[in-house]
């Protein structure tokens, strides 16, 4: 009787061992809508949860996102520890701008981790997510960065404390070497040039006049593209001519920036807001031809070069 007790007892612990190895981390993926149009932004939400042996933080791996553009990421991470026992969960957060129709297939996430029972590594596959893109309308795209969602915390039972991540930056510690350095380069800047008398040369500054004469000009010409039947050229150049009139125009730098960015920048700058529509509008539908598989018609065609100089004309 004794021994069956003892193998009864043994067996428990076995079986509750493996369950705990089951439960050491867990791993979903979502979005937030599978069925979109081309130039929506989609949100893909990765949740690895985990318990017990902190000390190995999972090896995350995201998917291509094959058929989008990466508009935006974030991520967030939370620790609680509730009645002795340790718990975590991160969140990896990528904003998804639709530029292929069909149906589009995000791969699985793969994370590799420590199972805390047996002390090996395991990898970990999320399931496949089908998204459907239709042409729809292009209107609804969205350009602005979409707000991050605040982490919430689990709601404290008994013995719960939580654990927030800071970073600090200690500004006063290197102050006195920033200032020691600015007055050393101001003095031998005043040395030399009493020392060699040479005048500064100023630039010359162009008027604002003069970059919109030159951006209009430029979009003129690049309506040569068009005729010769490369369109996807003739969408690429009018971006660009728009990209470099606003570094002129605000004296500020715009290149290599996305549309997203573009936007949120020309807001940074206090850019009126029905300026910002004209040059989203315009934007927007040069990213779908330059970006996705979508063909302009005759008439759109015609139309997106008033839509450049219109945003040349009116932007202030």
């Amino acid at each position: 009787m004794k021994l069956r007790k003892i193998i009864l007892l043994a067996s428990l612990i076995i079986f509750s061992s493996g369950l705990f190895a089951q439960a050491a981390l867990e791993a979903t993926a979502e979005t937030d809508r599978t069925t979109a149009s081309l130039g929506d932004v989609i949100r893909y939400t990765l949740t690895v949860k985990r318990q017990g042996d902190m000390s190995q933080p999972p090896s995350i791996v995201l998917p291509s996102f094959e058929g989008f553009r990466v508009g935006g990421s974030y991520s967030n991470s939370m620790m609680n520890f509730i009645n002795g026992a340790a718990s975590a969960q991160n969140q990896q957060i990528v904003d998804l701008i639709a530029v292929k129709s069909g149906e589009v297939v995000i791969g699985p996430a793969k994370i590799r981790f420590m199972n805390p029972a047996t002390k090996q590594y395991e990898n970990l596959e999320t399931k496949a997510i089908t998204v459907v893109i239709g042409q729809g309308k292009r209107r609804q795209a969205a350009a602005a960065a979409v707000e991050t969602p605040t982490p919430t915390l689990v709601p404290a039972e008994s013995d719960i404390r939580s654990i927030k991540y800071s970073y600090h930056f200690d500004l006063a510690g290197i102050l006195p070497y920033l200032l020691l350095a600015l007055a050393f380069l101001a003095a031998a800047y005043f040395a030399w040039r009493k020392i060699f008398g040479k005048k500064d040369i100023k630039p010359a500054v162009i008027p604002a006049e003069d970059h919109r004469k030159i951006a209009l000009r430029r979009i003129k010409k690049a309506g040569e593209l068009a005729k010769t039947g490369d369109i996807k050229g003739y969408y690429s150049e009018l971006y660009e001519i728009i990209r470099e009139f606003l570094n002129n125009h605000f004296n500020n730098t715009f290149s290599e920036l996305t549309t997203q960015e573009i936007i949120k920048k020309l807001g940074d700058l206090n850019t009126p807001q029905p300026d910002m529509d004209i040059a989203l509008d315009f934007m927007k539908e040069s990213d779908l031809v330059k970006f996705a598989d979508y063909k302009p018609s005759e008439k759109e065609i015609d139309e997106i070069g008033s839509k450049a100089a219109n945003v040349v004309n009116k932007i202030s």
